[in-house]
């Protein structure tokens, strides 16, 4: 039993991308995605079993299938409500720099300050917009920085995981 289900475990979770980040992710998507890795291994043990023993699977078998499910599924369920929770007190934060201060940019600045649990921060808009005497410096308290001279450097001065390009319509 433990011959075919280990290995399959080690290659149907990776095939099922289960070890890919969920954040910003439906719950229910990963639990469905769970789900479908799990049946899918538990009709492999299932049918490893019958042929290995030559008669049905007993009981034990069931049960550790269904425990299995479940505790997996909750597993997961409580790891992403922690990951949430330390997210809105400030911990496992992403820094994004934004290319972009037009209304889509002010949109997406706006999005990710009301949702503090997804823990990506906002750090710096780039425009690549020449500015005037009347541009704005900052936008909903973030820095605006006029040209795209120095993107590359700020980024890794910055330390910033991710840049979103906002696109004007």
């Amino acid at each position: 039993f433990c011959l075919t289900t280990l290995p399959a475990w080690l290659i149907i979770f990776p095939a099922f991308d289960l070890y890919r980040p969920w954040r910003g992710e439906p719950i229910l998507t990963e639990v469905a995605a769970v789900s479908g890795a799990i049946l899918l291994l538990i009709l492999i043990s299932i049918l490893a079993t019958w042929f290995a023993t030559g008669h049905q699977p007993d009981m034990f078998l069931f049960t550790w299938c269904g425990l299995s499910w479940a505790l997996v599924n909750i597993y997961r369920i409580l790891l992403r409500f922690l990951l949430r929770n330390l997210r809105r007190r400030g911990h496992n934060q992403r820094k994004i720099l934004i290319v972009g201060a037009g209304d889509l940019g002010r949109m997406v600045v706006s999005r990710l300050n009301k949702a503090a649990w997804t823990g990506l921060q906002v750090s710096t808009i780039f425009e690549y917009a020449t500015p005037n005497a009347d541009s704005d410096r900052e936008m909903l308290g973030i820095p605006i920085i006029y040209g795209m001279d120095n993107l590359e450097n700020h980024v890794v001065e910055h330390q910033i995981d991710q840049v979103w390009i906002t696109l004007p319509f």
